[in-house]
């Protein structure tokens, strides 16, 4: 299987002359090279949501695809971590994959509609899918000097949590949560998880949220490690390759349950939110100019003369609202407003907020 670090030795060839023209690290982030070039070398083919797969879906990839068009929108690839891996330029991955001293599979993964490749760096480790001393290697600054802070020990269901949804005390399912924002006691259930997501989403709106009475809901979804963080600490996690934020620094939100599955990492969870109170806040819903200028400045796109771009509300916004990202027809130059909301708590007062109308944590086994 080649790699780009043997192409790379050829001082005319096309990869050395790509990366001379990516100069910063966010167009590193957000380039990748063309699927329709994986097969002529080495690697096997990936499903793309313009071009579908390049003949008979095999079954490890087909179980991510749905027959069923609108399922399939919140995906962008899916593939081999090792296709993946080269498309987005991770040469370590690559050769990790390959080597027999390192224990990473080439498992199918999913890659969601509005995330670079990269950007899933973060969830792929979080769930052991990638070896620290390689995945350091992509982290500026390195995770000990950074904001991110998670638990080292493998985080369980917590053994109250069964089938059945029931309510807890927080400090019973989270030791070492901070209580000062969340509800003193909120519903937990943990559910079987599928490749099939719409399945998941099925049994969620089906069997679980009608135990919430209704109402309106945003969800997050998040790896364990990531859950354990955020109920010690009701803050944005910040890391310089979290290049799928289209909005910038904030808790993202949604009210889509499918989209926000695909942020949950396998075996991972997802946040309920009830009824979440604004009304005292500023939501900023983005016009079209405005969600232009922001999106491309927080995805590292070309943006003329950023400071005289910068929205009014940009300054004065609790809460931001607006469509996630999905690529443009010229792949990664232009994207375009998907199909899914995004909500995004910017502020203090809006993480708060959301704080307080925790309702349920679901924890896919």
């Amino acid at each position: 299987m080649s790699s780009t670090n043997e192409l790379a030795e050829d001082p005319g060839s096309p990869v050395d002359d790509t990366r001379e023209q990516l100069q910063t690290q966010a167009e590193m982030d957000s380039f990748e090279k063309d699927p329709h070039e994986l097969v002529a070398n080495g690697f096997r083919p990936v499903w793309t949501q313009g071009d579908g797969y390049p003949g008979p879906i095999p079954d490890d990839i087909a179980a991510f695809i749905n027959p069923d068009e609108q399922w399939n929108k919140t995906l962008r690839l899916v593939g081999p971590m090792s296709s993946l891996c080269w498309l987005a330029g991770l040469d370590d991955f690559v050769t990790a994959i390959d080597s027999p001293e390192i224990t990473m599979r080439d498992e199918v993964l999913p890659i969601p509609i509005n995330a670079s490749i990269r950007s899933m760096l973060p969830h792929w480790y979080d769930s052991g899918k990638i070896p620290g001393p390689v995945y350091k290697n992509y982290c500026l600054p390195p995770p000990d000097l950074s904001v991110i802070a998670f638990p080292v020990r493998p985080v369980q269901i917590p053994g109250p949590v069964t089938s059945t949804v029931q309510q807890h005390n927080l400090r019973d399912l989270f030791p070492f949560c901070r209580q000062q924002c969340f509800p003193g006691q909120i519903r937990s259930v943990q559910i079987s998880e599928h490749s099939q997501i719409e399945r998941v989403c099925r049994d969620i709106e089906r069997d679980v949220l009608p135990s919430l009475g209704g109402g309106n809901f945003l969800f997050r979804g998040l790896s364990r490690r990531g859950l354990v963080s955020s109920m010690a600490c009701s803050l944005p996690v910040i890391s310089p390759h979290h290049f799928d934020q289209d909005f910038g620094p904030g808790i993202y939100t949604t009210p889509s349950i499918q989209l926000a599955l695909r942020y949950a990492a396998p075996q991972g969870t997802l946040m309920v939110f009830r009824n979440t109170d604004f009304r005292s806040l500023k939501v900023w819903e983005l016009n079209a100019r405005d969600w232009s200028v922001v999106t491309r400045y927080w995805t590292g796109r070309t943006l003329s003369n950023p400071d005289q771009q910068c929205p009014d509300d940009w300054d004065s916004a609790d809460v931001m609202s607006g469509p996630t990202t999905s690529p443009g027809p010229r792949r990664h130059e232009f994207l375009v407003p998907g199909d899914d909301t995004q909500v995004v708590a910017t502020s203090y007062p809006a993480m708060f907020a959301l704080a307080r109308s925790l309702a349920l944590i679901i924890w896919l086994a």
